[in-house]
């Protein structure tokens, strides 16, 4: 009896590891034969994982990153056709200007608001002052690396007053302007640029003094 239980025992063994090589095997042979099963090195898996981290931190990139901001200072120098008893006589004044501007998502397209004064200024009987607040777009063309020209347009307000005691002259106007202006832009550095600007400004009311000027202007701008 004890004999027969031991040979049991034994087939059930043998058929056991037969079922289990068999399995094994069969498992092998369908990964392999499976177009979709790939192994994965270790180097691959770090690859992969190295683009998902590249991708969300693209992901994350801001359009707001590039946008790039300047400000600037400038020396004037303008000439100002004023109407006075019917005749346009022509006033030159110097002066300086401050300007912010910032990117309108673009490295190509910028808005700029400047404040410009020109003074008080002393001629024989004469005494006159300017100021003037312009808000401007231009649009930049890159030439080389270390050099563009910049063109646009704006609307502005200028403040003149010409006071003459002698001749009781008395002039105090508040003008819109329309203004264009074009100039040369060279890079000192990534974040600093020298340039010469020329603009023309003329009066958007025929009630007015102040009916145009031309000026250039030597500008140092700073960009972050």
């Amino acid at each position: 009896m004890r004999r027969q239980e031991r040979i049991h025992f034994f087939n059930c063994v043998c058929i056991s590891f037969i079922f289990l090589w068999t399995s094994v095997g069969f498992s092998e042979e369908s990964q392999v034969s499976d177009p979709s099963y790939q192994e994965v090195t270790y180097d691959d898996l770090l690859n992969q994982l190295s683009r998902k981290k590249s991708q969300l931190q693209s992901d994350k990139n801001s359009p707001f990153d590039k946008i790039m901001f300047h400000a600037g200072l400038g020396l004037i120098s303008s000439a100002i056709s004023v109407q006075i008893d019917g005749k346009d006589r022509t006033k030159y004044q110097n002066g300086f200007q401050l300007s912010l501007g910032v990117d309108l998502f673009s490295e190509v397209w910028a808005t700029e608001g400047v404040i410009r004064n020109f003074g008080t200024v002393k001629s024989g009987n004469e005494t006159r002052s300017l100021r003037e607040f312009d808000l401007k777009v231009f649009h930049r063309i890159q030439i080389n690396s270390d050099s563009g020209l910049r063109f646009g347009a704006g609307l502005g307000t200028r403040y003149l007053k010409i006071n003459d005691a002698l001749s009781g002259l008395a002039i105090n106007d508040n003008t819109p302007v329309t203004t264009i202006f074009g100039g040369l832009d060279s890079f000192l550095s990534k974040s600093t640029s020298l340039g010469v600007e020329t603009g023309f400004r003329t009066a958007m009311i025929s009630r007015t003094h102040d009916k145009n000027s031309v000026d250039i202007t030597l500008r140092l701008d700073i960009y972050f």
